[in-house]
């Protein structure tokens, strides 16, 4: 349901929100200066009108406008169940195209994404407002960040997973149903195989990983994986993975979300920051609070001003200076020549030797990162969900900073680090706690 309206103002707003598209709710403005105060509000079913409301905003008390709509939305909506009701922000795109007045008021332009505050509040969306799924399937190797939105926002929703191999091979559930989403998630920006066509699930792509170097998708085309049969598709994703920025997330295609009020104290603490410190704080807001609000207008310049092909070209010329050069391990991921990836992935052969070597290159001013460690809610279900490689891959990789604001001589430090620490003795460096 829309957010309660907080005053009579926001009543015409609240109507639409609530109603459409089983009704359509128009309004029938006075025009010229000091005609703001007069309304007239009218709730028609095709093209019969079912209620009304008018007035003069001065002359009525607060609140009583509030009362009156809610009113008429539980007459109407025990009209229309719950279930065949889609939210107004789903309705596809008018055709703004045809003929408009010659006029300096006009519709706003809009594009062909619809940006969100982070990756989760995008995700968080599209099950509150666009989907509304029985069930969510994730799979076993994933963020927290995902599971922590479904587990905590919406409790009402069956949470499953399908498992994941150690070398990043998925096994999509072998059947599923219309009201089921499946998320699908390119794994450090390496494109996996689409869910095989008995899944008649939605699919949300997990685009986070990925640069936006390919043309948005429409949903309201419901745009299909090739071959299907039918299910609908999504594709969003945050954008702080693969850009240097405070805050952000997206939706591929045009949507209207009600976003909510945020300060977005996580993202002015980022660009304040001259710590790491600091951006792990808020890193740790932002997962014990999220709301589902808009980007932040300093990111989304950031965004619009990077080059995509040449941050793409940078990350695989790092990711192929790894391969070629870095003396343990072995890569995680092969990416082939069109794929921009995200991260440098490398497996180890044991737990020890893998955090020996993490300790060892932070002494020496070179973060790696973990992806992903098992979230607890999924290791509680362990007996009945294979998590025996999603638990491998906790314990024996590591992912290597590749971005493209970092150079060849930078992975050529990684790279000599790696092999003082084999000359040194590789696994046999005490590991220390990281506190």
């Amino acid at each position: 349901m829309p957010s309660f309206p907080a005053t009579n103002n926001d009543v015409y707003c609240y109507l639409k929100q609530s109603l459409e598209p089983d009704f359509d709710v128009v309004s029938d403005p006075q025009v010229g200066y000091f005609a703001q105060w007069l309304f007239s509000y009218r709730i028609l079913k095709d093209q019969q009108l079912q209620a009304e409301l008018q007035g003069d905003f001065r002359k009525i008390p607060a609140g009583s406008l509030i009362n009156k709509a809610q009113g008429i939305i539980r007459n109407l909506r025990s009209e229309t169940s719950e279930a065949q009701h889609k939210h107004s922000s789903q309705k596809p795109a008018p055709n703004r195209t045809a003929a408009l007045p010659i006029a300096s008021r006009l519709p706003p332009l809009t594009d062909s994404r619809t940006w969100f505050s982070s990756g989760r509040a995008a995700f968080a969306w599209l099950l509150k407002d666009a989907i509304r799924p029985r069930r969510v399937i994730l799979p076993t190797f994933i963020c927290w960040s995902l599971v922590v939105v479904v587990v905590q926002r919406f409790p009402n929703i069956q949470l499953d997973f399908y498992s994941v191999s150690r070398t990043l091979n998925k096994t999509y559930p072998v059947s599923s149903n219309a009201d089921d989403a499946i998320v699908d998630v390119h794994y450090f920006g390496h494109k996996s195989s689409a869910p095989v066509e008995s899944i008649s699930a939605t699919v949300l792509e997990d685009w986070s990983h990925c640069p936006l170097t390919e043309s948005p998708l429409s949903p309201t085309d419901q745009r299909l994986r090739p071959g299907s049969d039918g299910r609908n598709f999504y594709r969003f994703g945050s954008l702080r993975k693969a850009y240097r920025v405070a805050d952000g997330g997206f939706i591929d295609g045009l949507f209207n979300p009600k976003y909510e009020s945020d300060a977005h104290p996580d993202a002015w603490l980022r660009l304040a920051a001259n710590h790491w410190t600091d951006l792990r704080e808020a890193e740790n807001m932002l997962d014990r609070e999220f709301r589902i609000s808009d980007i932040s207008s300093q990111s989304l310049a950031v965004i619009l001003k990077t080059q995509p092909q040449l941050a793409a070209d940078r990350r695989r010329a790092n990711n192929s200076y790894l391969n070629e050069n870095l003396a343990t391990g072995n890569a995680l991921v092969k990416f082939a020549n069109n794929e921009a990836p995200l991260l440098h992935g490398r497996r180890f052969d044991s737990e020890d030797e893998r955090n020996s070597f993490r300790h060892f290159l932070a002494d020496r001013q070179i973060f790696t990162s973990i992806h992903w460690p098992v979230h607890e809610h999924l290791k509680q279900r362990q007996d009945t969900i294979d998590i025996e490689d999603a638990l491998w891959l906790e314990q024996h990789t590591l992912a290597f900073p590749i971005s493209d604001h970092l150079t060849e001589q930078q992975m050529e430090q990684i790279c000599d680090a790696a092999a003082e620490w084999k000359r040194a003795g590789a696994s046999r460096f005490a590991i220390r706690s990281t506190g």
